[in-house]
């Protein structure tokens, strides 16, 4: 229909070239600042068949990652409008290529124009501009990064060893050593404090757990000659070291974490550039889950509601003589509808012969 209107087929669609906001001079600023897109057109269905036109809003970002925005306008005649809107929220891309789609569905007529007639088309992109970071901020936000990336790792890397202490045994007794981990927060070679368990098994197959603590070159050779008094009482403080250690590593963890975040506050003062970092570095805090498992409580306790349940489903089938094909075609409703269509159908094709007939 011109240069004007769209003509639609079914099956067929029209689409817009892909517009790079960058190259539309929307700068990484206002982008990450969010945005909203808004597509629209003027749609007519004239033919009075089930038909419709669907608009597709499509953004592609600089790391190929696609967003859609769909809208399905159905109908049998009458006009209107698609009108819909795709909104980014605060983002850290560099671009988005941006594209608007119309596809047109008839299908009680596949071939040629009578599908809707399609005009207007309009793809709009709101945002509001802001204006990019000096040479001198980028640098002096790039080295922070790198620091508090830096801190992290140290964070990640806190020092673990694996102390192994093997107790002498009598000659009716074996010896099976166990590993654990501790955390050495003392680096003088004088004295350290290191935490060892041992299981041992007599003749008769009973096994016990021995902790020893290791503080001096002296103190090693006495614990050594020393046998455990009681499995109980041994356990008990074995259990409390290693929850002190583990206390220990977690303190470490949150102030230096603690650390991190006060930084930023004191170097970044760009809200949306504060938050950005500050997720950041939780992030790397809590990739290893060291923080959340410690706790070792449930997110949600376990209850069961429903118990013993009966199967209360019905199997039978209660038109089995019956399809819906049979009873649509038996329908009053459905043949007065049938026969109004088939009227339609050659009203329409009478029309067409005519004007074929004025054009001569």
């Amino acid at each position: 229909h011109g240069s004007t209107t769209i003509a639609g087929v079914n099956g067929q669609y029209v689409e817009s070239d892909s517009i790079s906001l960058n190259a539309a001079n929307i700068n990484k600023e206002s982008i990450n600042n969010g945005l909203t897109i808004t597509g629209s057109a003027n749609y007519w269905f004239w033919y009075g068949a089930q038909q419709s036109v669907t608009q597709t809003i499509k953004t592609v970002d600089d790391n190929g990652n696609t967003i859609t925005q769909i809208r399905v306008v159905s109908g049998t005649s009458g006009s209107g409008t698609t009108y819909d809107q795709l909104i980014i929220g605060s983002n850290s891309q560099q671009d988005y290529n941006v594209s608007l789609r119309y596809d047109f569905s008839i299908p009680s007529q596949p071939n040629y124009h009578y599908a809707a007639d399609l005009n207007s088309p309009s793809l709009t992109v709101d945002y509001t501009y802001v204006p990019p970071m000096d040479a001198a901020t980028q640098t002096a936000l790039l080295d922070l990064n790198k620091e508090i990336k830096d801190e992290l790792k140290d964070v990640s890397s806190i020092e673990i060893k694996e102390e192994v202490k093997v107790i002498s045994s009598t000659d009716t007794m074996t010896t099976e050593t166990v590993k654990t981990d501790t955390v050495s927060t003392d680096t003088t070679k004088d004295q350290t404090s290191t935490t060892s368990l041992s299981e041992t098994k007599d003749d008769q197959g009973a096994t016990s757990v021995v902790s020893t603590s290791n503080q001096s070159e002296t103190q090693e050779e006495k614990t050594e000659n020393k046998e455990p008094e009681s499995n109980t009482a041994t356990t008990s403080e074995n259990q409390e070291k290693e929850s002190n250690t583990q206390g220990t590593q977690e303190k470490s963890e949150v102030a230096s974490l603690n650390t991190t975040m006060d930084k930023i506050d004191a170097n970044v003062k760009d809200i949306g550039k504060n938050l950005e970092m500050k997720n950041q570095a939780l992030h790397s805090a809590l990739i290893d889950n060291s923080l959340i498992l410690s706790y070792q409580i449930p997110f949600y306790k376990e209850r069961k509601i429903y118990e013993n349940q009966i199967d209360i489903r019905d199997n039978r089938i209660l038109y089995a003589n019956t399809s819906l094909v049979s009873y649509t075609q038996n329908d009053p409703v459905y043949q007065k509808e049938k026969i109004l269509y088939n009227i339609k159908i050659q009203k329409q094709k009478l029309l067409n012969e005519i004007q074929v007939l004025k054009n001569g």
